[in-house]
Parts: structure tokens; C-alpha cells; sequence
């Protein structure tokens, strides 16, 4: 696993497997060097692995809730596909060079048992 900390302290990671039979640590080694730099090159805030967790929070969030990331992931996709359906929130998701920005008007939810505190 390589993390990059940002000078705005942001940690963005990827991670790699080695087959030990194969020994091609340089070319898993060249993989994640490159998407590192391709976060850092298109301003992406969000890796593969945490954009498809945000999606329910900006969707339960209130107001409009903003990312940029790598192009969509598959569970990235579902993870929209299921929010949209369960509340009735709209995504919308613009792409470019390589970099895609996924923004959401939340629902505003508030627990019940929170309501009353959070006025």
C-alpha cells in the first residue's frame, strides 16, 4: 500500500498485489506510482476505495455535497443507483480528463431521537 499525504492534508492511497511467483514488484510498483500522480495531477480529493463510501453520506447530507474523483468505480455506480432510489435524491456526475465530480443536493436527514437538539 503507497499513501500520499497532501500539503492540504489529505491522504489519498492505493494498494497493489504481488504474485511471488511472478516478482513484478516494478511494474506493481510503476502501477501505483502512476495512479498516485493522476490523483495529484487532476486534483482528486477522494480515491477508488472512498468514493463510493461518500455516496450515502452526501446523499443523507443537507445541502449540496461535492467530490472529485477518479472515473467511477462499479460499487461507486450502485452505491448512486440505490441512494437515487431509496430517497429520491439526483446525482449528477460530470467527467473530465480523467477526473469526474459527483455532486448531490442531500435530503437533510436527522435522526429522530436527535431532532429536538439539533434545531
Amino acid at each position: 500500500m503507497f499513501v500520499m499525504h497532501t500539503s492540504t492534508d489529505c491522504r489519498l492511497a492505493v494498494t497493489g498485489i504481488i504474485n511471488p511467483r511472478d516478482h513484478h514488484y516494478r511494474q506493481m510498483v510503476s502501477e501505483a506510482c502512476q495512479s498516485l500522480y493522476n490523483y495529484s495531477k487532476f486534483g482528486i480529493c477522494c480515491d477508488d476505495y472512498m468514493q463510493d463510501q461518500l455516496i450515502v453520506l452526501m446523499a443523507l447530507a443537507k445541502g449540496n455535497s461535492e467530490i472529485r474523483c477518479g472515473p467511477l468505480t462499479l460499487h461507486t455506480k450502485t452505491a448512486i443507483y440505490v441512494a437515487e432510489h431509496l430517497l429520491g435524491v439526483k446525482f449528477e456526475v460530470t467527467t473530465n480528463d480523467g477526473s469526474s465530480v459527483i455532486s448531490c443536493n442531500g435530503v437533510g436527514y436527522t435522526p429522530e431521537h436527535l431532532k429536538n437538539s439539533c434545531s
